[in-house]
């Protein structure tokens, strides 16, 4: 994605549409708890406007990002971009603190100058009150400074304590902010050249993001509109619907498919079609692939789909249901979202969605439902 809005900026060669890009992908990144990238973003976006000296639009852009979060009801968001705001601002106001000190500190230089030149004609007593007085002085400005710096303080975190509250009162539209986005980058991409592969990427990326907010904000299934459903016919079906999809020689075979259960019958079949889907695609000629049913209790099922492609990586395995878990480049590694938007599926039907760590050789993916 980041990727994408580069080139784009590039052609565009505006530096209001960069700082645009940096921000709505910081925007983006932080709505899907990729925190690190979106702050990775924003500091490129502040990093070009301190080296324009317009720290007026790097504040602007930090009480945006503070802005969007509140209503977007993430407090740990709100916690995070507020904390990278005053470590910003700090440094800031030490920058203008230290060029305020060079000053003060040549002022003192040419003072004890004239001292020196007057030191002959002043005596003891007058030099040690003079000196007293100047530490005073010193002393009560330091103290001063200290106290406004504390009630400063305390005033900021009595504010982020408020808007942390706020935000856990209205976490719920966080999918909501996601579906949204989903929707105004889809203008802007249809703008863009449709020829072009990333864009035709980045298209069907923002789309799946758009599908994982939907089910990720839908409800659980209602065990109401559940329906009974003979799982001969419902596996054939899926397999015939994947053999065009599969390589030379690559056979589909299935295993205990009898009998009927009561399942989500619309939900299974977007899961297992994924599973499918992913099968033929890593299966190689001459291949297998086995969807399999399993009666595991009175009201325990399992959908099992496996092949002997080449398998998941170890370091992979972990995170292989989880949206949004690396960085990867999406023109190269997909898109990543189908498993974890598959595991939410069946978490809406009370069920699991694994990967059968005993299976090293290809896969073996296991949905779990009960009825």
């Amino acid at each position: 994605m980041a990727q994408a809005h580069g080139t784009y900026a590039k052609e565009c060669d505006s530096r209001d549409i960069t700082n645009d890009m940096h921000f709505t992908e910081a925007q983006f990144y932080y709505a899907v708890d990729r925190t690190a990238l979106g702050d990775r973003c924003i500091a490129r976006l502040i990093k070009q406007y301190e080296n324009g000296k317009d720290y007026k639009a790097a504040d602007t852009a930090y009480q945006r990002l503070i802005e969007q979060a509140v209503t977007a009801n993430d407090a740990g968001l709100v916690e995070h971009t507020y904390e990278s705001y005053m470590q910003w601002s700090d440094s800031i106001e030490a920058i203008n603190a230290d060029t305020e000190l060079g000053k003060v500190k040549q002022e003192m230089a040419e003072t004890e100058a004239e001292v020196a030149k007057k030191q002959s004609t002043i005596n003891s007593r007058t030099s040690l009150m003079v000196v007293f007085i100047t530490l005073f002085v010193i002393a009560v400005a330091a103290l001063g400074l200290g106290a406004v710096f504390y009630w400063r303080v305390l005033a900021k975190n009595r504010h982020i304590k408020r808007m942390a509250m706020e935000a856990d009162e209205r976490n719920a539209a966080k999918s909501a902010m996601l579906q949204n986005m989903s929707s105004t980058m889809e203008p802007a991409l249809d703008r863009l050249d449709p020829a072009n592969p990333a864009v035709q990427t980045l298209k069907g990326y923002v789309k799946k993001v758009g599908e994982l907010s939907e089910v990720d904000s839908a409800p659980t299934v209602d065990p109401s509109t559940l329906e009974d459903v003979n799982i001969e016919q419902f596996a054939s079906q899926l397999a015939e619907a994947v053999k065009p999809k599969l390589g030379r020689g690559v056979t589909i075979h299935l295993d205990g498919t009898r009998g009927y259960v009561r399942i989500d019958r619309a939900g299974v079949e977007k899961i297992l079609t994924h599973l499918l889907d992913n099968a033929a695609r890593f299966t190689p000629d001459g291949g297998k692939i086995t969807l399999a049913y399993r009666k595991r209790g009175a009201n325990s099922h399992q959908f099992v789909v496996t092949d002997n492609g080449p398998g998941i990586p170890a370091e992979e395995r972990e995170g292989l249901f989880k949206a949004f878990n690396s960085a990867h480049d999406i023109t190269e590694g997909g898109d990543r979202l189908g498993l974890p938007i598959c595991a939410l599926r069946a978490e809406k039907m009370g069920g699991t969605l694994t990967l059968d760590p005993e299976i090293t050789r290809g896969a073996s993916f296991i949905l779990s439902l009960k009825s």
